[in-house]
């Protein structure tokens, strides 16, 4: 092998001449000049030994141009950055930064002047569709006034000494010009870096000078622009020039008529100068008017004579009646109106005097940077009404779906804003033998489509009322049930008014179609332009139409009924459009909707500078007066319905308590009322507080909140308060739960919520304002500021001890310290009242009222006369029990062996031995604690036997069960009875079901069937079904435990109360006798059930309850937890600030502002802050999902003889990345199949891949109330709105340049980075991360050599801190779990972050003898194991 030869060093960087042999260059820089390289003849390299040559004969000329390339290369940046320099160079920078943008390659000229090389950047745009070129020319400043190293001011000059330095420093200016908003100084090597800073001084100098136009990022637009007014001011001064010149100069104004001068309103505008902004100026100004402008900051009420002129003078100006009307309720005189009125009043309504010279409505001229579809669709959408800014904007979000846009821009009009509307829960609706809308399309085509008669055809004069546009957008004449008799009023209806329906993105009839208004102009350009309608009519009538569907008509066809409301109610709306604030979101989209539903105004503006008004009893006033004569007239004399209703609620007990209910609620601050079940306290009391207070003329000051521990609670009362009361809910009566709401603001008087709903609402307010004293003092008046305006609270069922009950019951007692006008009233059917009594500080201040039961006698039986009743034989069902209560995991059978005591061996201890039929006491043993659904099945079908067999045949049954999986094991068990389908119309009850599957057990069962409900305990209280007359009691509830030592959660079911027991039995006679069964002895009652529930404050970790605490701006949670009616463990309390302390929520005590966003939204800790987390690195919809999942539970179902085949469906949608991500995979494909693929095909692909689609809606519908909440903290923007594929932003694992610049669409820009959720997750969970422990490595000796031999899953440890060894716990891995059985984690993780532990111990459980092994094993009293559950590879 020849020995190399070493190569000469170069210097200049053009190529060298061709020359000898000796002509060659080092690349490594080394040795001098000439040819005293050290080559000699024998080819040997030099002595360094380091650089090695190719002899230059071997080179050709293009190796010697690209040589010479590279080392001129180097020498520019060592001469521009330095030789440590390695990133990217200005000139690069400038030039990638074109390239992204579109525009052409940056031109450099660098002429030279005495001072050196002067920088200037010419960047060109060229249209790909006219080929025209537009250019821009970049020059730095000749001098910058800089401070030397002394603090002295001294002048730099931009000239550099090389061309080089010089395009540098030009590309580094043209860069600060285009991109001073971002931090690309980052980038730039120091020399540039010192320079950015010398820009950033003559940017704030520019800016001061009105010059910020020069630092826009598009500098073309700018351009453009700017050039518009520069000639739209010159052609305004060559016609003022041109005017003065033909009337004689400018004094001939001076010549006219003063009189007439004077009658000529706002003449002297005409003489100020005026202003030209470009249409981003003009937009921004806008913004901040409406936005920020407090209108009328004094508060001062225009009054009558005052505001009788103000209305007439400006109507006579050409503004509507009804707009002045409502401008006179924010301003304060006439000036001020006329300044609302033009900033609010669309220019399409504007009194023409108002519009500018030459305005000309509709005339719209496409940018060179709109697409020319997108376009026309713009302007068909913006013909509906809303503004042109609003309908691009949305079809750039949905990537120009014309449909999609036209459905979110009508749900901003609806109140819940922009948000869709909720997923309907469809589970009842299968549309698998048809289309809905191709169904109720044809039926419309039939009925309206008709052909002309001859007469008509002659003439020409028929139009069909039906005409199918496309396929999914159809219009309809619509005709007036009642048109205007007066010519001024039809003046102002079209002669033709159009309904156009356009069907929805997805499911129809479960989401309402998308509407839009149509006049005959539309339909014929020939039409006058007096029958056009304005925009915020127009859209005042689809907003009121779409309310009407979404409240009335979803889950029905319905584009027929919204045609028929129309006709009946669109003259109406048109002259009485309402408010201007209803619609200007879709006006303009530079209001939110949250800041058009709360307007800065005296009415509403809530008073932080000191104390709020008590509410005076005294007072009357004409609204009050006028609410009286309302409620006088409907009682005099009622009509049939009301009168019928009125006849009902006097037959209850609680309205022989009338009086006296009322006159302890106007005397004392706090009432306790306390009935038996079926007494009506529950409807009656807050009916008897409102009909005093209306009869009192006073009616206008109520606002009754009642809270109620579950959804299905709060609607029930709201169902039948309404009813009873002969209206409709939302009106008199409304309620608010999580995700829905009926109520009006001053309409409506009696409002069911949720206890936390109240929580919530107390909380977000009382952030605000409340404030520490400088004592350490706390002013408690931000406990109460989100009661302001209410009149009572009444606290029903709270027996049950809710943790929210509780917590509210400290708020409530501290806010009445400072609302003395507050009235507190608590209800139960058990309650201890004398415990109540003296928490609100004993009998002088809290009066007591108790109330008869009605409810008719109810036989009861028990487990041994039930096995008698029933010829129950438990051999032939050994396998129908299950979930015993000693833990779901305890499966083993209990076996009727006379030497194997349980427990209900001992509850037959109490029946005497000779009275004992020892058959019935081996079926008890044998049977032991578990549920028994064969013997459930065998009752209910011995119940429907005896029902048929007696006098009245009808009559429900109400089974009661301690969970969801024990309810669906009782229907299997029904399910399987003979002729079940036609005996039987089964329903689940439960709180995880949406409200419109807990309000169908309220109706009567279908002819012929008995209605058999199974339930858990929210059918315990509060909520009536009339029908039932038999219950089925297990006796068993879940409860939720907390242990402090190992930080571990346990749903445990166990025996329910007495009280909870006595309450079940209560349903059974609401309507009549009835009975109930008892699967459980006397004995069991007596000695094992509790009389009343632990309080859930002592029973479950309080980290929620503290950071609420915390954010209502109280500063001693532990001060304020004690004061609770049964204050919880020290313990507890302090663990629970530590767990805050680690997650990030607090630092030295105090909320941190991860914490006050946490705070704010209504979820689990850990789901809250992944949620923050997901918004701020662009994942927002994934990280939603899975907040969503794990707030409700995994969407797949095990079925017991298919575990294998589940557990490989669940993996296969991402089993390396964990639980958590498989599960919200699953969902967003499911979520995408919605939308392309029918209701039927769906379902099937759901059973396919043992996916439940009833979770997967619960899923949907708590992943919108969970981006509603993040809406309302202002985490989200309103115009967000999340829909599945393809309202949601398109997923990709690289984002598009639209993602990464659009600030909706980049909240998503991550959405499918499995490692960044991964991070997410794990930083979100902490600090419920486990540490993996792999065993030693091993090795295998194969042919080519040894490998590593995988390690067994069963040798692979997981380890949570804590414990008494080594600060380590012992956990496993849930079997349900993908990782289960794993043997590697996805990027070699070595921890895991888990949502859940969960333990197996109990009574029956091995023990530990080696406390060493407890230490590991979880500690504690029993050896049982620690599981974690909803896994995920971090780290």
């Amino acid at each position: 092998m020849p020995p190399k030869k070493s190569k000469k060093p170069a210097d200049p960087p053009p190529p060298p001449p061709p020359a000898p042999s000796g002509s060659n260059k080092n690349t490594r820089g080394g040795g001098g000049g000439g040819g005293g390289g050290g080559s000699g003849p024998s080819g040997n390299t030099s002595a360094s030994g380091n650089a090695s040559a190719q002899a230059p004969g071997h080179l050709t000329p293009d190796q010697l141009a690209r040589e010479a390339a590279q080392a001129q290369a180097r020498a520019t940046r060592v001469l521009v950055a330095g030789p440590s320099w390695t990133g990217k160079l200005p000139v690069n920078l400038l030039s990638e930064h074109c390239q992204k943008s579109g525009w052409e390659k940056p031109d450099f000229r660098t002429p030279k002047s005495p001072n050196g090389f002067y920088p200037t950047v010419w960047l060109r745009y060229k249209n790909s569709r006219t080929g025209t070129v537009e250019e821009v020319q970049f020059a730095p400043p000749n001098e910058f006034a800089v401070e030397d190293e002394d603090g002295d001011e001294a002048v730099k000059t931009p000239h550099m000494p090389t061309v080089v330095e010089a395009k540098h420093l030009g590309a580094t200016y043209a860069l600060y010009r285009v991109s001073s908003m971002k931090n690309v100084q980052f980038m730039l090597p120091p020399r540039f870096q010192a320079w950015w800073k010398i820009f950033e001084t003559v940017k704030k100098a520019d800016v001061k000078a009105g010059k910020a136009w020069m630092y826009e990022a598009d500098p073309f637009v700018v351009k453009r622009e700017r050039q518009v007014i520069m000639d739209k001011a010159q052609k305004d001064r060559e016609k003022r020039n041109a005017a003065a010149a033909v009337e004689g100069g400018p004094s001939a104004p001076l010549q006219e008529d003063r009189a007439e001068q004077r009658k000529m309103a706002m003449k002297g505008w005409q003489n100020v100068p005026v202003v030209e902004m470009a249409k981003d100026v003009r937009k921004m100004v806008e913004e901040l008017v409406r936005k920020y402008h407090a209108w009328n900051p004094a508060e001062v009420e225009i009054k009558g004579e005052a505001k009788h002129h103000t209305i007439e003078e400006l109507v006579g100006l050409g503004f509507r009646r009804s707009h002045v009307e409502e401008a006179c309720e924010w301003a304060g005189d006439r000036e001020e109106c006329l300044e609302w009125l033009l900033v609010h009043v669309p220019e399409d309504d504007l009194p023409p005097r108002f519009l500018p010279d030459k305005y000309t409505v509709g005339v719209t001229i496409t940018g060179g940077d709109v697409i020319l579809s997108q376009q026309y669709a713009a302007d068909r959408l913006c013909a509906a009404g809303y503004s042109l800014e609003l309908c691009r904007e949305a079809l750039q979000r949905h990537k120009g779906n014309e449909g999609l846009a036209a459905e979110d821009l009508m749900h901003r009009l609806l109140p819940n804003s922009t948000d869709k509307a909720p997923i309907f829960e469809q589970d009842l609706l299968s549309y698998e033998d048809g289309d809905p809308w191709e169904e109720e399309m044809s039926m419309l085509e039939s009925i309206w489509g008709q052909t002309a008669g001859d007469d008509d055809q002659k003439d020409g004069s028929y139009e069909p009322r039906f005409r199918r546009i496309s396929k999914d957008v159809s219009q309809v004449l619509l005709e007036l049930d009642d048109p205007p008799k007066s010519g001024a009023e039809r003046a102002q209806i079209p002669p033709k008014l159009y309904l156009v329906a356009r069907r929805p993105a997805t499911n129809y009839p479960i989401h309402i179609p998308v509407i839009s208004i149509a006049t005959a102009s539309a339909a014929d350009p020939k039409a006058p332009k007096t029958s056009q309608l304005p925009a915020h009519i127009r859209l005042s009538i689809i907003r009121q139409a779409a309310q009407y569907a979404l409240e009335t008509l979803r889950g029905e066809q319905m584009v027929f009924a919204i045609a028929d409301w129309l006709g009946s109610n669109i003259a109406n709306i048109i002259f009485h459009p309402g408010k201007l604030r209803d619609v200007s979101s879709a006006i303009t989209q530079l209001e939110t909707p949250a800041l058009t539903q709360t307007p800065v105004t005296k009415k509403n503006r809530k008073n932080t500078s000191g104390p709020m008004r008590h509410i005076n009893w005294n007072e009357i006033t004409p609204a009050g007066k006028s609410l009286y004569e309302a409620w006088l007239q409907k009682h005099s004399p009622p009509s049939p319905k009301f009168a019928k209703m009125l006849a009902g609620r006097k037959t209850l007990p609680a309205w022989s308590k009338r009086d006296d209910i009322v006159n302890a609620i106007t005397n004392c601050p706090v009432t306790i009322i306390t009935g038996e079940t079926g007494s009506g306290k529950s409807t009656q009391a807050v009916q008897f507080i409102l009909d005093h207070l209306l009869e009192n003329k006073v009616g206008d000051k109520v606002n009754i909140l009642c809270t109620q521990p579950r959804r299905i609670s709060a609607l029930g009362l709201a169902d039948r308060v309404a009813e009873e009361r002969a209206g409709v809910v939302g009106a008199e009566i409304g309620y608010v739960i999580r995700g829905d709401s009926k109520s009006r603001r001053g309409v409506t008087k009696i409002t069911f919520v949720t206890t936390g709903v109240l929580l919530r609402r107390m909380q977000m307010s009382g952030s605000s304002s409340s404030e520490i004293a400088a004592d350490d003092t706390e002013d408690v008046s931000g406990d109460w500021a989100g009661l302001e305006g209410v009149s009572h609270v009444f606290v029903d069922e709270v027996h049950e001890r809710s943790l929210d009950t509780d917590f509210l019951l400290v708020l409530l007692k501290r806010a009445m310290t400072v609302r003395k006008d507050l009235k507190v009233v608590l209800m139960s059917a058990t309650v201890d009242a004398a415990t109540f009594a003296d928490y609100f500080g004993g009998a002088d201040k809290v009066a007591q009222v108790e109330i008869e039961g009605r409810t008719f006698p109810v036989e009861e039986y028990y487990l041994d006369q039930i096995i008698k009743k029933t010829n129950f034989d438990v051999a032939s069902f050994s396998g129908g029990g299950g979930g015993g209560y000693r833990g779901k995991h305890s499966e083993k059978k209990s076996e009727a062996k006379s030497d194997s005591p349980s427990s209900s061996a001992t509850d037959l201890e109490a029946t005497p031995k000779e009275t004992r039929d020892p058959y019935i006491d081996a079926a008890i043993r044998s049977m032991g604690d578990r549920i028994n659904y064969a013997l459930i099945g065998q009752l209910v079908h011995a119940i429907d036997a005896d029902l048929m067999a007696s006098a009245h045949t009808t009559g429900g049954i109400l089974i009661f069960l301690p969970g969801t999986l024990e309810i669906q094991r009782t229907l299997d068990a029904v399910n399987r009875l003979p002729g079940a389908s036609e005996r039987f119309h089964i329903l689940p009850l439960h709180a995880s079901l949406p409200a419109s599957s807990q309000r169908l057990v309220f109706p009567p069962a279908p002819a012929g069937k008995r209605k058999v409900i199974a339930t858990t305990n929210v059918a315990e209280t509060s909520i009536t079904i009339e029908d039932i007359v038999a219950v089925i009691d297990t006796g068993r509830v879940k409860e939720t435990s907390y242990s402090i030592e190992k930080d571990m959660v346990c749903l445990d079911e166990t025996w329910a109360s007495r009280a909870a027991c006595k309450q079940r039995k209560g349903r059974a006679g609401r309507v009549r006798a009835g009975q109930c069964y008892k699967l459980y002895t006397r004995a069991v009652e007596r000695g094992k059930m509790v009389e009343r529930p632990e309080p859930e404050l002592l029973r479950v970790p309080l980290q929620q309850t503290c950071l609420g605490v915390k954010s209502m701006g109280i500063k001693d949670v532990r001060k304020f937890l004690a004061s609770a009616l049964s204050p919880p463990d020290v313990g507890a309390v302090e663990g629970a600030l530590d767990g805050l302390l680690k997650m990030g929520a607090l630092k030295d005590e105090e909320l941190t502002a991860l914490g006050r966003h946490m705070a704010m939204i209504p979820a689990d800790l850990k789901c809250s802050k992944l949620l923050v987390y997901g918004a701020i690195f662009g994942c927002l919809d994934t990280t939603l999902t899975i907040a969503a999942v794990l707030s409700t539970k995994s969407p797949f179902f095990s079925p017991m003889d298919k575990r294998d085949e589940a557990k490989a469906a669940r993996a296969k949608f991402g089993d390396p990345q964990g639980d958590v991500l498989c599960d919200t995979f699953a969902h967003m494909q499911w979520s995408a199949m919605r939308n392309t693929q029918s209701t039927r095909d769906v379902k099937m692909w759901c059973d396919e891949n043992f996916l439940s689609h009833h979770v997967l809606l619960d899923i949907s519908s708590t992943k919108a109330q969970l981006l509603s909440s993040l809406k309302e903290v202002g985490l989200v923007p309103y115009s967000y709105n999340f829909q599945p594929s393809p309202f949601a932003p398109t997923i990709s694992n690289t984002p598009s340049d639209d993602e990464l610049s659009d600030p909706i669409m980049s909240l998503n820009r991550n959405a499918a980075n499995p490692a960044l959720l991964r991070t997410l997750i794990g930083a979100a969970f902490t600090p419920h991360i486990s540490r993996i422990e792999f065993p030693e490595k091993r090795f295998t000796q194969l042919s080519s050599g040894a490998i590593e031999v995988d390690p067994e899953a069963r040798q692979i440890k997981f380890f949570t801190p804590g414990g008494s060894v080594g600060g380590n716990i012992r956990v496993f891995v849930h079997p349900s779990s993908t990782l289960f059985g794993a043997k590697g984690f996805v990027g070699n993780a070595g921890f895991v972050s888990y949502f859940n532990k969960m333990g197996t111990g109990g009574a029956n459980a091995p023990q530990a003898k080696d406390p060493k092994q407890q230490g590991q094993f979880g500690g504690g009293g029993g050896g049982g194991k620690v599981y974690i559950r909803e896994i995920t590879p971090v780290g």
